[in-house]
């Protein structure tokens, strides 16, 4: 085995290991566990229920996105397929980010390539744009509203408005990009081959390359009606994510109005962009930085809240996903097409 990829499995869970270090330290664990054991069962259910939904929904896109692909796309299989992906994000590297798509290659044989690009679209594109989207819109709004610590200077609040209002016009911009990166993904495909090729160095145009690898997951957004719909499946996703993790935390006994869910939103997907099993470490420093910083809760509170939505978020993902495994969810039909 190559030393990159030792390297590359070995340091996720030394990641974990060292950001849940630093999340515990200085805090009590009597108080901790007594805040865990204090949750409202009721408001974890509805935490629970969210998971389930929020893969059917992801797993609606992905067929939508599929549809250049190949018409014919049961739901069923993409959501076998998510379900068992997010399982194998229990293993170190990221291996079900490539697992989801391989699978439903060999399954329904798909062209790998294009089924590829459509999940790391999802993952790289989609997601950013709509969280940061719905986080800027939260920043704009009163402090009372946000719920952002109403102890902090206005001048503070102005200047987290204005970083919203920049935010926003990106996010704008952004899904204007999209959608011409959809309509003319031939055409920047062969521009993007020719500035790889007379690029010298690997990083440059490796980066290159890696951009048009993507442009096939475009092509469902090359129409305005193609890229209304898959914004409109986006936002449902994270809707329902965010009003399912805000119940996890109020269920800790966390007052956070539902405005303030879109503003630690992006501080947590930033953290889960750093590869750790399960997200283990990243989820619960992010939650703690998130709730302390901008909301003022105590630092025992705030990881508290962080290891219950975390177990509530990932409990109906392992059960999901093992079951689709059960079902016979991990059987080839044919090798991978290219």
């Amino acid at each position: 085995m190559k030393a990159g990829r030792v390297f590359g499995w070995a340091s996720g869970p030394v990641i974990a290991l060292a950001l849940l270090w630093f999340s515990f330290r200085g805090v009590a664990l009597h108080e901790l566990l007594e805040q865990v054991r204090h949750a409202n069962p009721l408001l974890l259910v509805v935490n629970l229920c969210a998971g389930p939904l929020h893969l059917l929904l992801r797993s609606w896109r992905w067929r939508t996105l599929l549809l250049p692909v190949s018409s014919r796309v049961p739901l069923r299989e993409t959501f076998s397929a998510t379900s068992i992906g997010y399982l194998a994000g229990l293993l170190p590297g990221r291996v079900g980010e490539v697992l989801r798509p391989a699978l439903l290659s060999r399954r329904l044989q798909l062209p790998f390539g294009p089924t590829l690009a459509t999940a790391g679209v999802e993952r790289v594109i989609l997601d950013l744009l709509v969280v940061l989207f719905l986080g800027a819109l939260a920043l704009l709004l009163p402090a009372q509203l946000s719920g952002i610590d109403a102890n902090e200077a206005s001048a503070w609040s102005a200047r987290l408005q204005q970083v919203g209002a920049v935010v926003l016009l990106l996010a704008t911009v952004a899904l204007a990009v999209v959608h011409l990166m959809g309509r003319h993904r031939n055409r920047l495909s062969l521009r993007f081959e020719r500035a790889a090729s007379s690029t010298r160095g690997r990083v440059i145009p490796g980066a290159i390359r890696w951009v048009a690898s993507l442009l096939p997951g475009f092509a469902a957004m090359a129409s305005w009606r193609g890229l209304g719909l898959v914004m409109a499946q986006s936002l449902l996703i994270w809707l329902v994510t965010a009003a399912g993790m805000h119940a996890g935390i109020t269920a800790c006994g966390v007052d956070l109005p539902p405005a303030g869910m879109f503003v630690l939103l992006p501080i947590l997907v930033a953290g889960l962009s750093i590869p750790t099993p399960g997200n283990t470490g990243t989820f619960h420093l992010a939650m703690k930085l998130g709730l302390v910083s901008f909301f003022a809760v105590d630092e025992t509170a705030a990881l508290g809240t962080g290891v219950v939505v975390h177990l509530a978020n990932w409990l109906p993902l392992v059960v999901l996903g093992s079951l689709s495994i059960a079902m016979g969810g991990l059987k080839a039909v044919g090798g991978i097409r290219e």
